[in-house]
């Protein structure tokens, strides 16, 4: 998530605390539900929620370094 947040401040984009809940919730949603990570039982619960919590951390490190 550092280098992404890296790469994403560079090219000069800042988002809020609100846009990265957006994302990370957007991220689980999608991975979970449209991809059918259900399916995949506890790992693929797991899998999604970690997925989404390094989405959360890309975009609250681009707030952070503003």
């Amino acid at each position: 998530s550092d280098l992404a947040a890296e790469e994403i401040t560079a090219s000069g984009k800042r988002y809020s605390i609100s846009t990265a809940v957006f994302f990370g919730i957007n991220k689980f949603m999608k991975m979970y539900f449209l991809k059918r990570g259900f399916l995949d039982g506890k790992e693929g619960f797991l899998l999604c929620f970690n997925s989404a919590i390094g989405v959360y951390l890309k975009y609250i490190k681009t707030w952070r370094d503003k």
